[in-house]
């Protein structure tokens, strides 16, 4: 399978402390030993759109929910992993998350979540 993992405009693998970049640094790897073609893109770069219009990838993974709308236009097959802090407690939310939370329900194939708590709160939305 073809993958592309879109973490945040930061170092994969993460040269710091980059909670999420090791996640996707380690994601990629333990897929690559399962024998999956996975291609890490690295925030907003402006050649990731051109890379995703010309590579057929079976999924594209985003790793930085506020990119929704830079991704969403050039892929039909984007889903998206939160890594929000308070994406399970959403009485800590403002506007702005409210306004990310509509964008990932309306503009992705899925949501790819790391608890059940937080599939709980997408399904009940």
């Amino acid at each position: 399978m073809k993958l592309a993992l879109v973490a945040p405009n930061l170092t994969v693998p993460p040269t710091g402390w980059c909670a999420v970049s090791e996640v996707v640094a380690k994601l990629a790897k333990y897929l690559r030993l399962l024998g999956h073609d996975v291609w890490v893109l690295s925030g907003d770069h402006p050649g990731n759109r051109t890379t995703l219009l010309y590579n057929p990838f079976d999924f594209v993974i985003l790793h930085c929910e506020e990119w929704i709308d830079y991704y969403a236009d050039c892929v039909n097959n984007l889903y998206v992993t939160p890594h929000y802090g308070y994406i399970n407690h959403p009485h800590k939310w403002t506007g702005y998350d409210d306004h990310i939370m509509d964008r990932m329900l309306r503009r992705t194939k899925g949501m790819i979540c790391r608890a059940e708590e937080i599939k709980t709160l997408f399904e009940s939305a």
